[in-house]
């Protein structure tokens, strides 16, 4: 279930809110995140000493994602090229979507992650999440181009 979060408190709520919920205790929380009890505990009460990178290690042993949501094509193309460490990755796809869908030829990992049978994606999460977003992109504009 998705909750937006417009403020470091709304973080702080969900945050708590899960770490109850799934019965974890705060000194558990802290022996697998690699913090103290205290460290712990700063985010879930919204201290602004808390780290960024504390934060997210805290996300994800708790199964709390993290989105962008950006409307803007050309900053969505901009991110997919920082995070990607392709440079070009993104405009093979843009010229390839600038053709009809007919005339699309994914090749090399493109290829791979558009088969129905590709095999689950190996790596460490920042790329998952690129390599899935671009698959996104890329069947979205397929779709819409088919209607």
């Amino acid at each position: 279930m998705k909750h937006e979060i417009k403020s470091s408190s709304d973080l702080a709520h969900a945050i708590r809110a899960v770490r109850k919920a799934s019965g974890i205790r705060p000194d558990d929380l802290s022996g697998i995140v690699g913090v103290s009890k205290q460290t712990t505990s700063n985010p879930e009460y919204d201290k602004d000493t808390v780290s960024l990178g504390t934060v997210l290690r805290h996300l994800e042993e708790l199964g709390i994602r993290l989105y962008a949501d950006i409307s803007d094509p050309k900053a969505m193309q901009q991110l997919l090229k920082l995070s990607s460490g392709d440079p070009d990755a993104v405009e093979r796809i843009t010229a390839a979507l600038d053709k009809p869908p007919t005339q699309i030829q994914p090749t090399g990992a493109a290829a791979e992650l558009l088969r129905d049978d590709a095999p689950p994606i190996q790596g460490n999460p920042p790329h998952l999440h690129v390599a899935l977003a671009m698959r996104h992109i890329v069947m979205t504009e397929m779709l819409e181009r088919l209607r």
